[in-house]
């Protein structure tokens, strides 16, 4: 029996945060994998800590997944798990990894039946994020990686036909959802898991910039592959559209919250391309966009957390240097504290032009804005309680 530990520390939550990312990123210290030896006793508050970290950004399956790689774990045998506590450490992973694992399966059978339907009529859709690692086989286990849904970008000009098609596939959008600003509402087929986004845009505006959809077309890496035809982003937009992502739409940067799963990700497809990555190109795309600081707040974090090595990188500048600090140190934080800042970057959003654009508050003006926030406001001071039901919102998770 384990003997009793104590309670983790301050300092204890950037330790799991590094043991996490080393092992995901396959660049474990000896110190690190004998922190997370399973055969080492009264370890029990170090990987509730770990598994609370890893439920947080989604990644249990990949920790599991990774667990096995690095031989510190063993998939309990099938006449031995009926014994298992169902709150063990091995079940609770292996469980999440196997539901994630029959969940991919589902939305990728989606995807090719989408693909083939779309194909049929003339159109080939680009895909995004998750779905194009799984048909690009990123990763050498796809169970690792979660999705919640399958991203497709369309030409503006055969959208109309694309949602056409996914009408007669059956798939609806929910009862109000108008969508976002770079996608049409998300589309689900009952019965089957997650969601389809329809995107016109591969970036949430106005971090678009950085990535306009015509640029993602011209480059484009087209695929021929089991009958079926569509379009990758190419090696430098895949990464950059990763940078973007996870510091500038998840609010990464805005945060000092490192986004684990697009980092893992970028780290997969920086190793997979190599050579083929234009570093100082992807660099000017971000800075012309006025994202230089989120692209080197993503490089700086890879490395620190992952591991990634780059041939050639240049010193990181000061401002990049100080705001890994900064991120570190958050990592520290209670979670109240640090969940404060994401629910004030919402609010930013919420009462921006384009967001309120979006949701046919403001059609342009100075005055017609001022008006549409007021307007915003009451809705939200109805929707939670003259406010007081947003107090919630700072003790619950991600």
């Amino acid at each position: 029996m384990d003997s009793p530990s104590p309670p983790p520390t301050f300092a204890d939550r950037g330790q799991v945060l590094g043991d996490l990312t080393h092992l995901l990123g396959g660049t474990l210290s000896d110190e690190a994998r004998l922190r997370l030896d399973p055969s080492v006793a009264g370890r029990r508050h170090y990987w509730e800590a770990l598994i609370e970290l890893a439920t947080q950004y989604r990644l249990t399956a990949a920790l599991w997944s990774a667990l096995l790689r690095e031989g510190l774990a063993v998939s309990p045998p099938a006449a031995l798990r009926p014994f298992l506590p169902a709150g063990s450490v091995a079940i609770r992973l292996e469980n999440d990894w196997f539901f994630n694992r029959k969940r991919l399966g589902d939305l990728e059978a989606q995807a090719r039946k989408i693909i083939a339907a779309l194909n049929a009529a003339g159109i080939s859709p680009m895909l995004l994020k998750g779905m194009s690692h799984v048909f690009a086989d990123l990763y050498a286990d796809p169970a690792s990686r979660w999705m919640v849904d399958v991203d497709m970008l369309i030409r503006a000009e055969e959208l109309a036909g694309a949602q056409a098609v996914m009408t007669s596939l059956g798939y609806r959008p929910k009862a109000d959802d108008k969508g976002a600003p770079h996608h049409l509402a998300p589309l689900f087929l009952e019965g089957h898991w997650g969601s389809i986004e329809l995107h016109f845009m591969p970036l949430l505006p106005p971090a678009d910039g950085a990535l306009p959809a015509a640029d993602a077309w011209r480059d484009a890496v087209a695929v021929e592959k089991d009958g079926l035809s569509y379009f990758h982003l190419s090696p430098d937009h895949l990464l950059l559209h990763n940078v973007i992502g996870g510091q500038v739409s998840d609010w990464g940067y805005a945060t000092l919250t490192p986004p684990l799963r697009s980092l893992s990700d970028f780290v997969a497809l920086a190793r997979k391309h190599g050579a083929a990555i234009d570093w100082a190109r992807m660099e000017a795309m971000a800075e012309a966009a006025g994202y230089r600081g989120h692209f080197e707040a993503h490089l700086i974090q890879a490395e620190r957390l992952f591991g990634l090595v780059r041939a050639g990188a240049r010193p990181y500048s000061l401002a990049a240097r100080a705001h890994w600090l900064l991120c570190a140190a958050a990592a520290r934080w209670p979670w109240p504290v640090r969940r404060l800042a994401v629910t004030l970057k919402e609010f930013r959003y919420a009462y921006s032009a384009e967001s309120l654009s979006h949701l046919g508050l403001w059609q342009g003006g100075n005055e017609g804005l001022a008006r549409a926030r007021a307007r915003l406001f009451a809705r939200h001071l109805r929707q939670h309680r003259l406010g007081l039901g947003l107090l919630g919102r700072l003790s619950r998770r991600p």
